[in-house]
């Protein structure tokens, strides 16, 4: 499990991009149930003030100087640093033989690509290159997994404290040949936030570390269901997979629940939390200690629990009255 807590931020962003005018109604639908899905874990009210990001969404997108004017007005660039950024970007997506991966929009000419439409890796640098310590830039088109080597030989230009820090994470839900149903996607992030939800699956804590993210997926991951997910930044070494099991501000726990805090910080990591008292008592005042146990304090003695009651309602209830030295009469023991 992941070690320590998540850093304070002090603000947290989802920024989404998400073209749905490219396509019939059936791909149009398809692109507001992702969107939903991401709202449904990074936006949701459940998850509280301190965990909870602010959705930031272009309210059209016909062109490349709509979709140019939306990130000029957010300026992702200009995140702080104590700022969390997640941006989801969908839609229709091809590349060229030189690995640049362009976005489509409604009104872009696909002979004419550098001019009509998006290239997706200028927005991913312009993330990468704020001052925002944490980040997730997540890109769900086809052909997504051609970033990766546009990426590496964009990162070259950004400072070596942002190439070291490890904090920043890039993937695609396609590899380099990949055309992901819209369904694929939706479906696997609702089953990766069912997942965490379940208090089986181990997640307990606020947020979640990129290698319990990492791990969720892989757990759940069914060739020809689920999406083929690209890992595309930071490339994949022992310092990462070290640095990505400290939790993340970009991933709050969906299956998180507030304890009631019993014991001071020292004792906290041997202690029970209130949730582990609560199922002792219960299991043990309903008559079953261990799962499977049928209840059996108050099972198969209807008998002698019946009689105890006559006795207490009549004579044998004025017999153990104060000041009175009588003694109950032996029928009436509770023994088996």
């Amino acid at each position: 499990m992941n070690q320590g807590t998540a850093p304070k931020t002090k603000q947290r962003r989802l920024i989404e991009i998400a073209v749905s005018e490219r396509g019939d109604t059936t791909f149009s639908k398809g692109i507001a149930a992702q969107v939903a899905a991401v709202r449904g874990w990074w936006a949701d009210k459940s998850l509280g003030e301190e965990r909870s990001f602010t959705v930031a969404a272009p309210e059209n997108l016909h062109s490349v100087y709509d979709l140019r004017k939306f990130l000029d007005e957010q300026r992702p660039e200009d995140a702080a640093h104590d700022e969390a950024l997640v941006v989801y970007v969908t839609g229709h997506g091809v590349s060229r033989p030189s690995d640049d991966h362009f976005l489509l929009l409604r009104d872009s000419d696909e002979e004419r690509l550098p001019a009509t439409s998006f290239q997706t890796a200028d927005l991913i640098t312009r993330v990468l290159d704020s001052d925002a310590d944490h980040v997730l830039v997540m890109v769900d088109s086809c052909f997504s997994g051609v970033l990766r080597k546009d990426l590496l030989r964009r990162v070259q230009a950004l400072s070596d404290t942002r190439r070291r820090l490890k904090s920043l994470v890039v993937i695609s839900s396609a590899n380099e040949e990949g055309t992901p149903h819209p369904e694929q996607f939706t479906r696997f992030v609702e089953a990766v936030v069912s997942h965490l939800k379940d208090k089986k699956s181990g997640f307990a804590a606020p947020h979640l570390s990129f290698e319990e993210f990492f791990g969720a997926m892989t757990a759940l991951y069914e060739e020809g269901v689920a999406p083929e997910v690209q890992f595309l930044w930071p490339e994949h070494s022992l310092l990462s997979r070290k640095d990505h099991h400290q939790p993340s501000p970009c991933l709050p726990n969906p299956g998180y629940e507030a304890q009631s805090v019993l014991v001071g910080n020292a004792r906290s990591a041997v202690a029970w939390s209130a949730a582990d008292l609560d199922s002792y008592w219960l299991s043990r005042a309903s008559g079953q200690p261990s799962q499977g146990d049928s209840g059996w304090y108050f099972t198969g003695r209807t008998s002698h629990v019946r009689r105890m009651i006559e006795f207490l309602e009549g004579e044998g209830a004025r017999s153990l009255s104060p000041g009175r030295q009588d003694r109950a009469s032996p029928h009436c023991s509770l023994a088996s």
